[in-house]
């Protein structure tokens, strides 16, 4: 609507001085006196003006920039052909000279002052203001240039014009000053607030990364800590025939363990342990239970018995934690002994399950056994005098057997992002069952991994596989 009404507007404007030019090239002129003559002039100024600073109000930067340059390219022509006709006595000099300063007035000085109050309104946050002293810049420059136009063309008023656009001018220019000024004082203060603040945070961040590296490095050397407590590559090596050991902490260290060692009756016990909690806390009650498990075997070599007394010795430990419960903490795990001939195992379990898979030459493939342990931790509970129970389970040649903690199966993953659950977990290991244990655990690590995506890992995941 207000592009329209500009239009409206800057087209009566021409018209009307369309009709002065026509008549002053003719000879004639309309009848009226010089001081109406004077009003319907500044009318027709009013309505041109108006017109072009609506229409540049609706207009893009881009457009406006290119009606400009081409109003620039016609005000430079026009001016030269102005002068050049003034001073070789042409007629029609004055039309050029009126239309050269009604083009630069009314078309060229309102872009300039519109881009210049765009790039203004960014540093000076009174919008009012600005709008103010920019509509006072345009106001001085047109009486500028009507003052100087009506002195060439000896028109009344031409004093009065320049004087106005200059004390304009000067109204305006100690407005900028001001806010400028101001301005200044207030990013210098918001400056120097900004630079306190970077000096603090700086210096807060050299804290923390030196906190953060202290603490990266006690954790580090946790875990290096912890690892010597775990079974190492050549215990298992020396008693195992194939396996694989998966053991991805949650965090650097770990409430999974897994431990073994020979009893003196030449059986291997071979544990996977998942302790309550995981990072810190978590691979602090690991060596209390691996700790625990030591003191047991040198009394006992049955599993059952081993756990019993594993579980006295934690218990009588946590007791005066400082909890009203006094010390519920302590661990799942599957306990195996295997006998020397590795023709038997015998297992006992605390809320973790030992599968075994075997191959059947009635379906010509692997089939999975499962043995469930007892419902109940190593650790405080209102059944922790009851003993646990342990089971032997005959061996065949290449049976593959499998002790792991819960965090495979409860990890976060998938399409739908599910729990990966113990039923795909049977389905994966009787995938892979004929294959060498070190192309499984690729293929294993790798389903892991591609189920998490980018979810967290919520806990520690430990797998033992071994083939007999």
């Amino acid at each position: 609507m207000i592009n329209k009404i500009g239009k409206l507007l800057l087209g009566i404007g021409l018209l009307t001085f369309l009709t002065f030019l026509i008549t002053d090239i003719s000879g004639h002129s309309i009848p009226m006196g010089k001081g109406a003559a004077i009003v319907f002039l500044l009318s027709m100024i009013l309505f041109i003006f108006l017109g072009i600073t609506f229409i540049y109000l609706h207009s893009s930067v881009t457009k406006r920039k290119r009606v400009s340059r081409i109003i620039l390219g016609f005000l430079i022509f026009l001016g030269c052909f102005g002068v050049l006709s003034k001073f070789m006595f042409w007629s029609g000099a004055a039309i050029e000279i009126v239309l050269f300063f009604f083009l630069l007035s009314f078309s060229y000085f309102p872009f300039i002052i519109k881009s210049r109050y765009e790039r203004l309104i960014e540093l000076i946050p009174s919008k009012v203001k600005v709008i103010y002293l920019s509509v006072m810049d345009l106001i001085g420059l047109l009486c500028l240039v009507m003052g100087a136009l009506f002195t060439i063309q000896k028109w009344p008023f031409a004093l009065p014009l320049i004087g106005l656009g200059i004390v304009t001018f000067l109204i305006a220019m100690n407005g900028w000053n001001r806010s400028f000024r101001r301005e200044v004082e207030l990013r210098k203060s918001a400056e120097n607030e900004l630079k306190s603040t970077l000096d603090e945070l700086h210096q807060t961040h050299l804290e923390i990364t030196e906190k953060h590296k202290e603490i990266k490095d006690s954790i580090n050397y946790a875990e290096r800590i912890q690892r010597s407590f775990l079974a190492t590559e050549a215990t298992l090596s020396d008693n195992l025939k194939e396996y694989f050991v998966i053991f991805q902490p949650r965090d650097v260290v770990s409430g999974d363990f897994y431990w073994a060692n020979r009893l003196a009756n030449g059986n291997f016990l071979l544990l996977t342990g998942d302790s309550t909690g995981h990072g810190v806390p978590g691979a602090i009650m690991s060596l209390l239970n691996i700790t625990s498990l030591e003191k047991a075997i040198e009394h006992q070599s049955e599993p059952a018995q081993i756990f019993n007394e594993a579980r006295m010795t934690i218990i009588e430990r946590l007791k005066n934690d400082g909890s009203l419960e006094g010390g519920k903490d302590g661990m799942d795990g599957s306990l195996i002994s295997f006998n020397q001939e590795k023709t038997s195992l015998t297992y006992t379990s605390a809320n973790n399950s030992i599968w075994i898979a075997r191959y059947s030459e009635e379906t010509k493939g692997y089939e999975l056994l499962e043995f469930i342990g007892d419902k109940m931790p190593l650790g405080k509970h209102v059944h922790d005098t009851v003993s646990f129970t342990q089971t032997t389970v005959p061996l065949l040649k290449n049976d593959l057997v499998y002790c792991f903690t819960d965090g495979f199966a409860d990890q976060f993953g998938g399409p739908k992002g599910k729990k990966f659950m113990k039923k795909q977990m049977k389905e994966l290991i009787l995938q892979q069952a004929i294959l060498p244990l070190e192309e499984q655990k690729g293929i294993i690590l790798k389903r892991f991994n591609d189920w998490k995506g980018d979810n967290e890992q919520i806990d520690d995941v430990t797998m033992i596989a071994v083939r007999i």
